[in-house]
């Protein structure tokens, strides 16, 4: 599948114009997430991610964009800076939520595990590494406060 974000200056960065914008999302019916600024957009970049990509984060410290990839099992890693991505976190089953603290590197995913607990899985960003999860009920979506690291 393919993400597509667009920014309203021309050379502006990838990582740039989704810090910059006034939302970032995803349409899963095109399975192109989209960052827009303003009222001018131009598509400055489309990149491929797994199937299904339901959720997006974005660090503005470290420059990577997160994408849940609900139908794929995973999280893609994007590099602002190149715009591509750099790697691949398998997080089973169903990832369909995410949250991105830059202050801690740390970012929050939520799964979607029918017949099955639900979780909430905590990568680290510097490593792209599952480092911890526990069990939640119920979840609809998550949220980080980057100040005081509450989820």
């Amino acid at each position: 599948m393919r993400i597509t974000w667009r920014s309203a200056a021309v050379g502006l960065t990838a990582p740039a114009a989704l810090a910059a914008t006034a939302a970032a999302t995803i349409a899963p019916a095109s399975w192109q997430a989209t960052a827009a600024r303003h009222r001018h957009l131009v598509v400055t970049h489309t990149i491929s991610v797994g199937h299904g990509p339901v959720s997006i984060g974005v660090d503005p410290l470290t420059n990577r964009i997160y994408v849940a990839n609900i139908n794929d099992d995973t999280v893609s890693v994007i590099s602002g800076r190149t715009a591509t991505v750099i790697a691949t976190i398998t997080l089973a089953p169903s990832p369909f939520s995410l949250a991105v603290n830059p202050l801690t590197n740390r970012i929050y995913v939520l799964n979607a595990a029918a017949g099955q607990p639900h979780k909430l899985f905590v990568i680290s960003g510097r490593t792209n590494t599952v480092t911890g999860a526990i069990t939640v009920h119920s979840p609809t979506a998550v949220a980080v406060n980057p100040l005081t690291n509450q989820v």
